[in-house]
């Protein structure tokens, strides 16, 4: 059941990181082309572009904290023990977990404040507030696989070895 679950979040992830990506390389295509063969760009193109590129990023942070895929420098990290570099990814883990809880507090206040002011944007009229809440779900999953990962990495693992667990 664990593994089914694992499996299934994960190609949910790579789905949501995918999807908006993949928007991104049609829309762009068809904007480019329809710019230099009929002088007529998409309207409001670079607006969803940017929306797309919002959830992409959002979406690849749980994947990308889950794997401990983040790009890290080890310059350091052969003058101590496993003991010692256990502690400092805790430590390292602990900081990027109050700084995403942060975020997402963050988040959801300028997604309430979208909301009251019916913020939207300015070509095509789309309301913030739905990308904004997009936006705080993924941060919030982040942090929940930030806190199992931390968990499991303090408990199980005897040491770091180049991040994966």
């Amino acid at each position: 059941m664990r593994q089914s679950f694992n499996q299934w979040l994960t190609r949910l992830l790579y789905c949501a990181c995918v999807l908006p990506l993949s928007l991104i390389l049609v829309l762009t295509f068809v904007d480019v082309f329809m710019r230099y063969v009929f002088a007529s760009p998409v309207s409001g193109s670079s607006e969803i572009i940017q929306m797309a590129m919002a959830i992409t990023i959002f979406a690849g942070l749980p994947l990308i904290t889950r794997e401990r895929g983040h790009i890290t420098v080890s310059l350091i990290d052969g003058f101590f023990g496993s003991a010692a570099l256990r502690a400092k990814q805790t430590v390292c883990d602990l900081v990027s977990l109050f700084a995403l809880a942060l975020l997402a507090w963050r988040l959801w206040e300028q997604a309430g404040r979208y909301v009251k002011t019916r913020t939207e944007t300015l070509v095509l009229a789309l309301p913030m507030a739905p990308l904004t809440y997009v936006m705080f779900a993924f941060t919030v999953l982040t942090v929940v696989l930030l806190v199992a990962v931390t968990c499991r990495d303090a408990v199980v693992r005897p040491g770091i070895d180049g991040g994966v667990a």
